[in-house]
């Protein structure tokens, strides 16, 4: 893939910033302090003088309840009690509303949309597989129930 020379890459202390501390109206102290990490941690990656560490990018993936993985049930536009046949109903109008061929003017993203759909059917439709999806998927939702921060109770983003 050609890099776009017109595109700077972008400080992951900037994102944080600008992405979840300001809308949140929050300080870096508040959030060290919430995160359990030294305050000079936070104050260096927001000056971008500290690179993003594995372990701090858990914390904050944990902290601000985001990930960037796919809603299988959100994707296949189906309630997380779907039945088997409501799976496949719902596979086969996305998969032809999303086929590449009938998108000529947008593949990218219809490719795009192809690979969840596929990727959420594989998943969904077999049951051990579905089994193991929700429970990781409850696993994540209840490892830090009180750290959402937002004042309106819902998530902020995503970090991509």
């Amino acid at each position: 893939m050609a890099k776009d020379p017109d595109l700077k890459p972008i400080h992951p202390g900037e994102i944080l910033k600008s992405e979840f501390l300001e809308p949140l109206n929050m300080k870096g102290e508040e959030l060290a302090k919430n995160l359990q990490v030294k305050k000079s941690i936070i104050r260096e990656l927001l000056a971008e003088k500290r690179r993003m560490t594995v372990d701090l990018a858990y914390r904050l993936y944990f902290y601000f309840g985001v990930t960037n993985d796919l809603d299988y049930y959100q994707i296949l536009e189906i309630d997380k009690n779907a039945t088997q046949e409501e799976i496949k109903k719902s596979y086969k109008k996305l998969a032809l509303k999303w086929h590449p061929d009938k998108n000529l003017n947008n593949q990218k993203e219809a490719e795009t949309k192809m690979k969840e759909i596929n990727q959420a059917y594989e998943t969904l439709s077999d049951p051990q597989k579905r089994k193991e999806y929700d429970s990781k998927q409850n696993d994540k939702n209840n490892h830090y129930p009180n750290s959402n921060p937002s004042k309106d109770g819902k998530n902020s983003g995503a970090i991509a």
